[in-house]
């Protein structure tokens, strides 16, 4: 999920270039948000090394 939220960011991003990152519009708030989520909740690497360890894969 948060690589598809960052994937989501990223295009915004792209499309709507730099009033993106303005108060203006949200998006600048999405981006921050999912930046925190990945350091609180670990990204997509992290959730893969723990899936790995608990089928017994090496990681």
């Amino acid at each position: 999920m948060s690589e598809a939220c960052r994937r989501v960011c990223d295009t915004g991003h792209q499309v709507h270039g730099a009033i993106g990152f303005t108060y203006e519009h949200d998006l600048h708030f999405h981006s921050r948000q999912m930046a925190a989520w990945a350091l609180a909740f670990g990204d997509a690497d992290h959730h893969w090394d723990r899936l790995a360890g608990g089928l017994g894969l090496p990681t």
